[in-house]
């Protein structure tokens, strides 16, 4: 029974996390989305950082509600999931030329929420 709580306590400090990466990538495309707009090439610079920060809000957003159908369900197959987003992520975020800060942002984002997952992921393992 304790692990059961102690997993579902794990999954409550990704899922906030997440929401918190989500605040940072959000308040971020506020900065960039202006500038972006006055863009007249879609190889600018802020349009790619611009379209990483949506795709990076979609994929995150995926991911947290995998994470909560994980904590609702004990779904273990839903975090194989939310790591096959976060790779997608990583692979499309390469593809871009943006801005550094924004660059460092997500791959911060993906790198720490991969980890927590496949910690989580290695515990479980651990019990059984």
């Amino acid at each position: 029974m304790q692990e059961i709580f102690e997993e579902r306590y794990e999954l409550l400090k990704i899922e906030a996390k997440i929401d918190y990466y989500l605040d940072l990538l959000e308040n971020a495309l506020k900065n960039v989305e202006p500038r972006a707009s006055r863009s007249v090439s879609s190889d600018n610079i802020f349009v790619n950082s611009k379209e990483l920060l949506d795709v990076a809000i979609m994929k995150l957003n995926i991911v947290k509600n995998l994470v909560v159908k994980t904590k609702e369900m004990l779904a273990i197959y839903a975090m194989q999931d939310a790591l096959n987003e976060l790779m997608k992520l990583r692979v499309y975020s390469s593809q871009k030329t943006v801005l550094p800060y924004i660059n460092k942002m997500v791959n911060t984002a993906i790198s720490d929420i991969e980890s927590s997952i496949v910690s989580l992921r290695n515990k479980e393992k651990s019990n059984f």
